[in-house]
């Protein structure tokens, strides 16, 4: 049985070193390497922070290049509502409602990801953070008094299903990852101990 399950754990090893060979991430392989002797419950949720930060990163920057966002008018109306505070307000490739409070907010979510590479144990819990910050706001998104932050932050149209997509990920990756009976000696919860405390 358990010689069964030494298979995806290579994979996971073989997945981690493809993706780090590649040009972005090689300053936070450096910052934060990873040896051979991890076990796939602790780079699993460090390979998610470098993740969130390189996707959340890419919408933060995008989004201050105008070219990229479009302006919300004529046919693009129905699909959101006014942003009555704020002078920067479109969609980004004319999908995703942002603006300046929008990107530093995801800037500043992609800098503590990258942050939290630092360890495991900092990684599980960045998630577990991500995973109620996207959930709230997820919840907030649903609401038409809330939907649009009061004025200020765009939560409404595209951005429920990616933060509800990430706030998922983020549950799993902060909660259950690191909870696999094949990695509980790794893990240092063997004896009851939380992985991530």
């Amino acid at each position: 049985m358990s010689h069964g399950r030494a298979e995806p754990d290579l994979r996971v090893h073989r997945i981690a070193e493809v993706f780090l060979s590649l040009p972005f991430p090689l300053p936070v392989v450096i910052l934060f390497p990873m040896s051979q002797n991890d076990s796939p419950s602790t780079v699993a949720p460090r390979m998610f922070t470098l993740g969130v930060a390189v996707v959340f990163g890419a919408i933060g920057v995008m989004g201050f290049i105008p070219r990229w966002v479009w302006p919300v008018d004529g046919p693009l109306r129905w699909r959101t509502g006014p942003l009555w505070n704020t002078s920067d307000y479109g969609l980004l490739l004319g999908v995703l409602p942002v603006n300046g409070v929008h990107n530093v907010l995801y800037l500043l979510i992609a800098a503590a990801g990258l942050i939290s590479m630092a360890s495991a144990r900092t990684a599980r819990l960045f998630a577990r953070g991500l995973a109620v910050l996207a959930g709230l706001l997820m919840l907030a998104g649903l609401i038409w008094q809330t939907s649009r932050g009061f004025g200020y932050l765009p939560l409404h149209s595209f951005n429920v299903p990616l933060h509800l997509i990430t706030a998922i990920l983020a549950a799993y990756f902060g909660f259950i990852e690191g909870l696999r009976p094949e990695d509980a000696l790794t893990a240092g919860w063997i004896n009851g101990e939380d992985p991530a405390a």
